[in-house]
């Protein structure tokens, strides 16, 4: 399986594509150096193939990267993101 993901600060999106049709995306609202992730979409054609945490991965990458804090109101990245701080630290 074949996938791309694509940032798009414009729109404050990230959106996952598989063999060129997009499966999924993340929302988020930017303010400043924080990112509220408010939510994590895979289209149902596309669920359990572990998607979304690559979706959500792929954002912890890139605010690593960038300094950029992350937070969530999104239930499923807001896990995600716990479990990934008990890592870190």
């Amino acid at each position: 399986m074949s996938h791309v993901i694509q940032h798009i600060p414009e729109q404050q999106k990230f959106i996952l594509s598989v063999e060129g049709k997009e499966a999924g995306f993340i929302d988020y609202l930017a303010d400043n150096n924080t990112w509220d992730i408010t939510h994590t979409v895979v289209d149902p054609a596309f669920r359990g193939q572990g998607l979304a945490r690559i979706l959500v991965d792929a954002v912890i990458e890139y605010a690593e990267q960038n300094h950029i804090r992350l937070i969530a109101h999104c239930d499923y990245a807001e896990s995600v993101l716990r479990k990934h701080q008990l890592k870190a630290v």
